[in-house]
């Protein structure tokens, strides 16, 4: 039972699971292997690891701006709390790192969420991020809704001080996954907990394997029977050169009359390899990421490689992109003010040069980029002269005979063909 619901018997009512039952053991799942499956569990395995730090940096990694919608377009906004808030979320955070930290708790839990802070006029001045596994959203009975927030460590608890315990919804950044009740998302190590546990667990039985009975290139075998004495020799003498990686392949040298007999992989060990393999690819679906994305060697063409990147931005990260916008637009009324939050994309070609320059070239023969737009994007100096826009000579309004091109000294005329 929620501390609200003591003090408010019957007013309120907890959406999804109990702060108690998310704090022990913190949010875990038990699998059918045994293991538990929370969010610290879940980064253990590598390709979890992976998917979850991939994508969260990528989203962090595209800086946010705030633009106002004009009648000829769009200009950025700077002077504007929201705008602040893009460039620095707290006062102890990067925006990369806020938006990392939201963006893996979202991946993870289903739900991010960062508290607002208000200055005297009601202006947003900081988002205090905290853990998905601490946050149970709260129904009051005229529908409003609160967020009880289980505080952890001083540092949360004095930046978090003048915030009441069950926080209004007004007040809280929610970014939520799919959801089955349209108020808190499913968290996604929790639908998957059996594949992850599996993993996990096949992480564990390797690792004690190598650790304590490393698989030696061979044996000797010996006809007779043992005596006790003798059996207790062999054993410790097995257990000295093989026990531990260190000793893996070394060979024990017994009693007389041995033979020796190779050991390979048996049908078993290759079933567990292959079951590990498939578990890493299990876990890429869980995230939709491209086996290549996440260093799996998979059959294909650069341009083949090169499609799986593009089709990772469109499906993958661009749906996370989406997510932050329209929370932002939504928690913030930015619509109402004519504002909109956009990623900048062009951040994804800024190692690779060659399709950047090429990028560059496509818009200004095709006359919407000017030199010094190119040259600002680089972060270089304007120059004289490059704020014309280049109009292409080989292009004529649809169904005229012109070439494009006037003659020299004249005007081209659109319903005359032009004579050269």
């Amino acid at each position: 039972m929620s501390i609200w619901s003591r003090i408010l018997p019957g007013r309120t009512k907890s959406v999804g699971a109990s702060v108690s039952s998310w704090i022990a053991p913190l949010g875990a799942n038990a699998s059918a292997t045994g293991m538990l499956v929370s969010q610290a569990t879940s980064m253990q395995v590598t390709s979890v690891m992976t998917c979850v730090s991939i994508i969260s940096e990528d989203v962090a990694k595209l800086a946010p701006c705030l633009y106002r919608r004009t009648a000829t377009g769009r200009e950025l906004v700077t002077d504007h709390p929201v705008a602040r808030l893009l460039r620095r979320p707290n006062g102890w955070q990067t925006w990369f790192e806020f938006c990392e930290q939201m963006t893996a708790a979202l991946l993870l839990r289903g739900n991010a969420y960062a508290v607002i802070l208000r200055g005297k006029r009601g202006e947003p001045v900081q988002l205090v991020p905290v853990n998905p596994d601490r946050v149970t959203m709260l129904e009051a009975p005229d529908g409003e809704l609160f967020y009880q927030i289980s505080r952890s460590g001083l540092h949360e608890m004095f930046v978090l001080g003048d915030v009441p315990l069950a926080v209004p919804a007004a007040d809280v950044f929610h970014l939520r996954w799919l959801s089955s009740n349209s108020l808190v998302g499913v968290s996604r190590i929790a639908l998957a907990r059996e594949a992850i546990g599996l993993a996990l667990a096949q992480e564990g039985h390797a690792a004690r394997l190598a650790g304590n009975g490393a698989r030696p290139s061979g044996v000797l075998k010996i006809k007779n029977k043992l005596t006790e004495e003798a059996a207790k020799r062999l054993k410790a003498s097995w257990e000295a050169a093989h026990a531990g990686i260190e000793n893996a392949g070394r060979t024990a040298v017994l009693e007389d009359g041995v033979d020796w007999q190779a050991l390979s992989l048996t049908s078993v060990d290759m079933e567990f390899l292959a079951s590990r393999q498939f578990q890493v690819e299990e876990i890429a679906r869980l995230f939709r990421m491209p086996l290549n994305k996440i260093g799996v060697q998979v059959k294909g063409s650069y341009s083949s490689i090169n499609s799986q990147d593009q089709d990772y931005v469109n499906n993958v990260l661009m749906s996370y992109l989406e997510r932050w916008e329209s929370k932002f637009e939504r928690t913030f009324d930015l619509d109402t003010q004519n504002l909109f939050i956009e990623f900048d994309l062009s951040r994804l070609l800024r190692a690779d040069i060659t399709s950047r320059y090429e990028a560059y070239r496509v818009g200004k023969l095709s006359g919407f980029l000017s030199t010094n737009e190119i040259r600002a994007a680089e972060g270089l100096d304007p120059v004289d002269g490059g704020d014309t826009l280049m109009q292409p000579l080989n292009m004529a309004p649809v169904g005229s005979d012109m070439s494009g091109s006037p003659a020299d000294g004249g005007k081209a005329d659109p319903a005359q063909p032009v004579t050269l």
